[in-house]
């Protein structure tokens, strides 16, 4: 069953106008609520997956300061393209003593070319070139991940689990997070948190030409920091980074002749936001936000601006089957705080750890959009979100009467994908309290 499915299973036991907008935008939230507190706690089989994440060990920089500039001169510094905007340096952190003894830290936030990147904020200390180690530390989450239940690593040939370790815990055994090695641990990391456009900026309309067809478009930006981040791909075969949640959106009504055109001003390079735009068009279908992007594959502009691209957004390609490989969906799962995960020690070589998650469903947003609930259980969402559309029409019986019936679903679905506890052969005591050498063995 996809999204449209289940909004006709409840509109057939509800008095309700499927075609009337409010109505339906409000069935699909009571649906996407329902997916989120059904799935959202339990360790289904089938929201557990697994994905490799590059971690990258520390760097030598030598790096030129200036009191009072957050410009910053070096050399070899790695930047992207124009299609792949970014750099692998950016939200690395250092920190730096200057000739008279004094010290701070700092994180990287642009890149702006080979030789010229930008810190958080101005340089405090006596100016001049210095040593430093820059660290990432923080190996970034995807934005749907709801929790972390394992991480491995390959270093025998096989799978090793990395055991969980407390910061509290480290702190107690005196451990130094500066050192390099093999992993042993992971702990919770700091959060990375990408403020969200308080105003669409940078579009204009422009009249290329006619036969594009007349169409209202609803228009979205978000903020990017460190577009070309390495630990995960966000969007695969496009830019990635770590977004801000969607801007209040502004609705453009295209003639024949018009077209959308993005050229985002130039704001401070300390903040190291990145700007794209998203965009959609429910007269043609289109209710989850869509990519903006060119002919020639840039979607996303540096905090210095200076990048003006157009989008296609004529009628003929939004009804067109190549959409999907040509622009991306926006991940509602994104929130603007990014989790992340360290490690102990630090990787000394660049590797790839695996991390098992929990994910958190996506919001289903168009009528072809599947829950992820397995289809022969659908039905628990169509009767947990009709029991509370009955409740807001205080119609609290037959709300009872469809919680019974998601109960039963639910139950089912419980014993057949709830993840059980992994077994292991263990080797049991002979008559003490400890298991010995000589015990018999058994299956837990």
């Amino acid at each position: 069953m996809n999204l449209d499915s289940l909004r006709s299973y409840c509109g057939s036991l509800l008095d309700y106008d499927p075609v009337n907008p409010t109505y339906t935008d409000e069935l699909t939230a009571f649906l996407n609520d329902a997916q989120v507190r059904l799935l959202g706690d339990r360790p289904w089989s089938f929201l557990v997956t697994e994905q490799a994440l590059r971690v990258q060990t520390d760097v030598s920089l030598a790096l030129t300061f200036v009191n009072g500039s957050s410009q910053v001169s070096g050399v070899g510094f790695p930047i992207g393209t124009l299609s792949a905007p970014g750099s692998s340096y950016e939200l690395g952190t250092f920190t730096v003593t200057d000739s008279n003894g004094l010290t701070d830290t700092y994180q990287i936030r642009f890149v702006q070319n080979t030789t010229t990147l930008h810190i958080d904020r101005p340089f405090v200390g006596s100016g001049g070139t210095y040593t430093v180690t820059m660290k990432r530390r923080n190996v970034f989450l995807p934005s749907d991940t709801a929790q972390v239940q394992a991480v491995l690593q390959d270093i025998t040939s096989y799978p090793q689990q990395i055991d969980f370790m407390s910061k509290l815990d480290r702190d107690s055994y005196l451990i130094d997070p500066d050192v390099l090695g093999t992993p042993e641990s992971f702990l919770e990391g700091e959060a990375e948190y990408i403020p969200a456009p308080r105003a669409l900026s940078g579009v204009s309309v422009i009249t290329p030409g006619a036969g594009r067809g007349v169409r209202t478009v609803t228009v979205y930006m978000v903020n990017v920091r460190a577009p070309l981040l390495y630990t995960y791909d966000s969007y695969p075969g496009f830019s990635g980074g770590l977004e801000s949640g969607l801007s209040p959106g502004v609705t453009y009504t295209l003639q024949d002749n018009e077209e959308l055109q993005f050229n985002p001003a130039a704001i401070n390079a300390e903040s190291g936001l990145y700007r794209r735009y998203y965009f959609t068009c429910t007269d043609e279908g289109i209710d989850a936000p869509r990519r903006v992007r060119s002919a020639t594959s840039v979607d996303t502009a540096p905090p210095t601006g200076g990048v003006l691209f157009s989008a296609d957004t004529s009628v003929s390609v939004l009804q067109g089957q190549n959409l999907d490989t040509i622009t991306p969906r926006y991940q509602r799962t994104q929130s603007g705080a990014h989790q992340s995960l360290e490690l102990y020690p630090h990787t000394s070589t660049d590797s790839f750890i695996n991390v098992r998650r929990l994910l958190v469903p996506q919001d289903m947003e168009e009528a072809q959009d599947v829950p992820a609930v397995p289809s022969a259980y659908a039905k628990v969402l169509a009767y947990e979100a009709l029991a509370q559309l009955a409740i807001k029409s205080d119609q609290a019986p037959l709300s009872a009467a469809f919680e019974r019936k998601m109960q039963m679903v639910y139950r089912g679905m419980e014993q057949r994908y709830l993840g059980k506890p992994s077994r292991r052969i263990v080797k049991n005591s002979s008559g003490g309290i400890y298991p010995t050498i000589f015990g018999p063995l058994t299956f837990t």
